[in-house]
């Protein structure tokens, strides 16, 4: 998933209950039933096309919630929406070179412990776990979509050598590097 900044409306605890008029659900509709559709095809590009239907769902549905959000704007929490959203820019443009929380926070005018308390009073998780899932999902469109050798892959990801990244990616995934890759290619 390349829209890293909208994760957070998966993981808001008060995400509001969103009202779909005749276009979104046909919308909805249409989509869902491509995907059914290529996932029972099994050819050679159905993951892609799922991957890239998938996809439309989610913009459809993150439009639905932007129109929504904007009616719903709470004064006392859009500083704390807006950090969030900052950080998860921050994250997509840099978490393949840098993991601190205190970078981040920097970046933000933040200290990292309040940065930390807001990402988790709004996702539930913590900071740190936050960005692993963006190594991780960095990781793995770089192991599905590139030719880049795992060496290369680990260099891309600023680790300091393959093994590093390998006990990394294992503790998330709970398989290696080339079996993830061997297994869905």
């Amino acid at each position: 998933m390349h829209y890293i900044n909208e994760i957070i409306f998966f993981s808001e605890r008060n995400t509001p209950v969103l009202r779909s008029g005749a276009n979104e659900r046909a919308a909805f509709r249409f989509l869902i039933d491509k995907i059914r559709i290529a996932d029972e095809q099994e050819n050679y590009y159905s993951k892609d096309i799922i991957s890239h239907y998938f996809n439309a769902l989610l913009l459809e549905l993150m439009v639905m919630y932007r129109f929504n959000d904007k009616r719903m704007i709470d004064m006392k929490t859009w500083r704390k929406k807006d950090l969030i959203n900052q950080f998860l820019v921050l994250l997509s443009e840099h978490s393949k070179k840098e993991r601190a929380v205190e970078f981040y926070a920097e970046k933000l005018s933040v200290s990292p412990s309040y940065l930390t308390r807001i990402i988790k009073e709004a996702s539930g998780e913590s900071t740190r776990t936050i960005i692993t899932n963006s190594v991780i999902m960095e990781a793995r469109d770089l192991l599905l979509y590139s030719n880049l050798s795992i060496t290369q892959i680990a260099e891309e990801l600023n680790f300091s050598d393959q093994s590093f990244f390998g006990k990394f990616f294992k503790k998330k995934m709970k398989m290696s590097p080339k079996m993830f890759r061997a297994r869905n290619k």
